[in-house]
């Protein structure tokens, strides 16, 4: 048990250091409010955009693949 929970500190240590980096603009370690904002707002439109490419919907996929 204890060596899933070390795996899963380590992940969670690794995303959080995944996000410092890409949130970080000024590369003081630290995330400011300015970096936050900026930091999820382009999250969410790269989620906007990915989900306005969607072309099919998996009903049109399986009349394609039918």
């Amino acid at each position: 048990m204890k060596i899933r929970s070390r795996k899963l500190y380590r992940d969670k240590d690794y995303k959080t250091d995944e996000v410092i980096e890409e949130f970080d603009l000024d590369d003081d370690g630290m995330i400011n409010m300015d970096e936050f904002v900026k930091g999820f707002t382009r999250w969410i439109d790269e989620t906007k955009d990915a989900m306005g490419k969607r072309y099919h919907s998996i009903r049109s996929l399986k009349d394609i693949l039918s």
